[in-house]
């Protein structure tokens, strides 16, 4: 089951993105774009409670089997103390590094091929942190992220993935800062 879970958890399937958006927002119909427009926020979601997990040291230990095979029983109503606000919300926009800090630690480089999620074929090259070469126009990465979509505003961040690379800027920079914080703890 791991592989599968770890799966859902990087690529939320259409169930479970549909699940979470009926759980917190009532009033929105489920239809496909919609789907699509909430599926990153919750990737980023999920990013963020294991990462939280992970720096809490949440992580349980692997359940033992008992003789036999079987699983014991366990109580899933058992309380965990975690601050369900600061998972549900995740690091604030300001605390999450920029363009620039990426550049520096290397996560994004000049020279580099970029693509949009769901948008592999539409590749760009990196100038510099601000900006792209796109069908010969250099253009800033929100123009480009515009400009591929047809969308009036774009995250940049939770779209753009470097060629090679699984995940978006987004988990990146959020991988980041939680490398910062375990540095001072």
């Amino acid at each position: 089951m791991k592989p599968e879970i770890i799966d859902l958890l990087r690529n939320p399937s259409d169930e479970l993105t549909r699940l979470l958006i009926k759980k917190h927002v009532s009033d929105v119909k489920l239809t496909f774009s919609v789907i699509e427009r909430y599926r990153p926020i919750v990737k980023n979601a999920i990013t963020d409670a294991l990462l939280e997990m992970f720096r809490q040291g949440i992580v349980q230990q692997p359940v033992k089997s008992e003789p036999g095979g079987a699983i014991p029983d366990i109580d899933l109503h058992e309380e965990i103390n975690v601050n369900t606000e600061e998972c549900e919300q995740g690091p604030g926009k300001k605390q999450l590094p920029k363009m620039g800090k990426l550049f520096e630690r290397g996560l994004i480089r000049a020279g580099e091929v970029v693509y949009l999620k769901n948008h592999p074929q539409e590749k760009a090259k990196v100038i510099n942190e601000k900006e792209v070469s796109y069908k010969s126009k250099i253009l800033s990465f929100n123009q480009w992220g515009q400009q591929v979509t047809g969308w009036k505003s774009i995250n940049i961040y939770d779209w753009v993935i470097v060629e090679g690379q699984t995940e978006t800027l987004s988990v990146l920079r959020r991988i980041m800062l939680l490398e910062q914080k375990s540095k001072l703890i």
